[in-house]
């Protein structure tokens, strides 16, 4: 992707019950609400030793963005997504079967220093593509919880 592309559906994004898993989902730009349009921007960037550089997505649901940037992993992490927020890094499997794929957390870092993985938030998320008469269709169903936060955000839906 030589320049920036979207996409928009609409979500039904949902966030954590309690104060420990809502607090940290409204800190990283909840999505507004149970249903509210979103638009997803992916812009190539220039990740220095990544080969062929890394994604930006941007993901604004109703005006409340947050961004994260993904690439190849390299070193330990080769043959790995890297999906950063901020200063945390989740290195990932895809894993695909006959109904879609799903990112299974392999790593992840904070600051750049490695932490065991039973102290990791926990991502269920799965992509699939679906046809539809307007055209093909992207479906996402992203869950992020904590075992001790419980859970943080919970967003799916679909995108042209």
């Amino acid at each position: 992707m030589d320049r920036p592309s979207g996409a928009a559906g609409p979500p039904s994004p949902g966030a954590g019950g309690h104060w420990p898993g809502w607090r940290p989902g409204w800190s990283a730009s909840r999505p507004a609400g149970p249903t509210c349009p979103v638009t997803v921007t992916l812009s190539r960037t220039a990740d220095t030793g990544a080969p062929g550089g890394g994604e930006l997505w941007v993901r604004d649901f109703a005006g409340r963005r947050f961004a994260s940037r993904q690439s190849l992993g390299r070193g330990r992490d080769a043959h790995l997504v890297v999906e950063s927020f901020g200063p945390a890094a989740f290195a990932m499997a895809l894993v695909a079967d006959a109904d879609g794929v799903t990112l299974v957390l392999r790593r992840w870092t904070l600051f750049g220093l490695p932490l065991p993985l039973w102290l990791a938030p926990r991502s269920a998320a799965t992509e699939t593509v679906a046809s539809t008469p307007d055209g093909d269709r992207f479906h996402f169903d992203v869950r992020l919880s904590h075992p001790l936060a419980g859970l943080i955000v919970h967003y799916r839906g679909w995108l042209h």
